[in-house]
């Protein structure tokens, strides 16, 4: 027995999604939202559109030092301040205060670790990115 499939198209007539029985297989590229293309962005979940990240070259180990537990929580910093600055004006938007509990949240796990890992590199963050510590003043 053959599992039903169906194709829809986009504009230029390629396959946008391809329904097998109940499951969707989307496209990463293109999607028909109402008869119109839709476009996905592939890429990082953040691309840092909006955030200030000048502070990150200053805790980064080397220039091509990305995922350091420093530069996660100078990327982390950033996307705070900007949420903070979108949530001064749209008091009301949940979603946006519960994406920031979650990356303070995360932005403290790391904290904590590199305070266990690296108490002298832990305070050199915390002062670089002016954040309030207990161990800092």
């Amino acid at each position: 027995m053959h599992a039903h499939t169906t194709s829809t198209r986009t504009a230029l007539g390629a396959p946008a999604s391809t329904y097998v029985g109940s499951k969707v297989q989307t496209r990463a590229r293109g999607v028909v939202l109402g008869g119109r293309v839709a476009t996905l962005d592939v890429g990082a979940r953040f691309k840092a559109r909006g955030a200030d990240l000048s502070k990150v070259e200053l805790v980064q180990r080397s220039e091509s030092d990305s995922g350091s537990t420093e530069v996660q929580i100078a990327r982390l910093t950033a996307r705070i301040v900007h949420l903070t600055e979108h949530l001064k004006e749209h008091k009301k938007d949940y979603a946006t205060q519960r994406g920031l509990q979650m990356i303070l949240g995360k932005r403290k796990r790391l904290m904590n670790y590199l305070m266990r890992e690296d108490q002298d590199k832990y305070v050199q963050v915390m002062q670089t990115l002016n954040i309030r510590s207990k161990f800092t003043k």
